[in-house]
């Protein structure tokens, strides 16, 4: 009975051993893979936020008196954009319209300072950014739809418009 019991042991350990083993090997692998991938996706709903960028700097600078009073140029309304939250790579940066989406969007084009460089704007197709800018590094992209029923993009809405947008770019160097 005594024999029995040890086995019991040793086979549980064995098997916890193995288990152990093979999860460290998944993680190695999965590390491995994703060091292999050279571009990104921005994922819709969490990567972008309601604003208008200024056409001027490329950035979200508008104060908060010239957002309620609307006096910033080119623009109805401050909350009919919406735009990434964070700085993407330029290099490799390419944006897909999904068919029939009700947007237009602009791309912004900076150096390494976040000092504009290059702008397009209004674009009402794929694009793909030439690399032909000197100096540039970052990029920022604002979607702009049309046939918004309120002319405002709520929370709920913000999805909906990012998905009509698939934007891809090269990872950063690590």
């Amino acid at each position: 009975m005594r024999n029995v019991g040890k086995r019991s042991r040793v086979l549980t350990i064995v098997i916890a051993l193995a288990v152990i083993l093979i999860a460290a090997g998944l993680i190695m692998l999965a590390t491995q893979v994703n060091k292999l991938e050279t571009t990104k996706t921005v994922s819709s709903f969490m990567s972008y936020e309601v604003g208008k960028l200024n056409p001027s700097t490329g950035k979200d600078d508008w104060t908060k008196a010239q957002r309620t009073a609307g006096t910033y140029p080119d623009t109805d309304d401050y909350e009919a954009f919406m735009h990434l939250k964070e700085y993407i790579n330029a290099e490799g940066l390419k944006c897909k319209l999904a068919e029939k989406a009700k947007i237009t969007y602009n791309v912004y084009i900076f150096d390494e300072d976040y000092t504009l460089l290059a702008s397009e704007v209004n674009i009402d197709e794929d694009y793909t950014f030439a690399d032909n800018v000197v100096g540039a590094k970052y990029a920022m992209v604002e979607i702009t739809p049309y046939g918004d029923p309120d002319g405002k993009i709520s929370s709920s809405e913000i999805a909906k418009y990012a998905g009509m947008l698939t934007v891809t770019y090269n990872k950063f160097d690590e």
